[in-house]
């Protein structure tokens, strides 16, 4: 009986381990602020740092991760990075929640698995660029 017992214990923790493995979130699938950067320089795409007023939609903090905003052909490009996909989720939320009554300019959003981006619309051909990139992401 205690060896029934015992085999059934470990068959139950063998299997408890298995299916949190399939369900959680795995940290290996994030991508890094880097790596997005990387994308989007081997896209000939030119980031310039810009500080933004904490007034702006595009700089505010959402669930308290601030972005790092760029000037991508005089456009602004937002980009945060979260510590799982279900954060970023939740971010997007806080961001259309906040800016719900605003009258924003003409913006794109990407979500490329914890990373959210934004990017007012400019040129058919950045734009096109930009998503190719972020797409070679995913």
């Amino acid at each position: 009986m205690p060896k029934r017992l015992l085999c059934f214990i470990l068959l139950a923790i063998v299997l408890g381990a298995c299916s949190q493995q399939e369900t959680g979130q795995s940290t290996t699938d994030n991508i890094d602020l880097e790596e997005v950067e990387t994308t989007l320089h081997e896209q000939n795409l030119e980031l310039k740092e810009v500080d933004l007023p904490a007034s702006n939609a595009f700089s505010q903090k959402l669930n308290e991760v601030s972005p790092k905003v760029y000037s991508l052909e005089d456009m602004t490009l937002a980009i945060y990075i979260f510590e799982s996909v279900d954060e970023r989720k939740e971010g997007m939320e806080a961001f259309e929640e906040m800016n719900a009554s605003a009258s924003l300019e003409s913006y794109k959003t990407y979500t490329i698995q914890n990373a959210l981006v934004f990017y007012v619309e400019g040129k058919k051909e950045i734009n096109s660029k930009l998503g190719e990139a972020l797409n070679d992401l995913k």
